[in-house]
């Protein structure tokens, strides 16, 4: 199956977890942009969901967070695909979970 088919999925947990991280740390927009090394309308657009981030702004958006934090990320990115994979499955039994069935949300929420 083609990842691309999960953007969607993806750019859902991005927003969510970008705004968070930010008003959770007390951070300004601006200064996160500074950190992902983006111009603020560019942050902004990313933020909107209106652009997906390249590989470089979610590596160091990653390196941002704790260690923890990010495994959880990306936890809960996996987790998003294989809800999405098992619903689309003909049978829902085909689908193999990859990760524990408990998995933390990153930022504690």
């Amino acid at each position: 199956m083609p990842l691309r088919r999960y953007e969607k999925h993806f750019l859902a947990l991005w927003v969510g977890q970008v705004r968070e991280f930010w008003l959770d740390n007390r951070l300004t927009q601006e200064k996160l942009a500074e950190a992902l090394h983006l111009t603020a309308r560019s942050y902004q657009k990313l933020e909107r969901g209106v652009h997906q981030p390249s590989a470089t702004t979610l590596a160091l958006f990653l390196g941002q967070l704790t260690d923890q934090e990010a495994l959880a990320f990306i936890r809960s990115f996996a987790q998003l695909v294989e809800t999405a994979r098992s619903q689309e499955a003909p049978d829902a039994t085909e689908a193999t979970p990859c990760l524990p069935e408990e998995v933390p949300h990153p930022r504690g929420t």
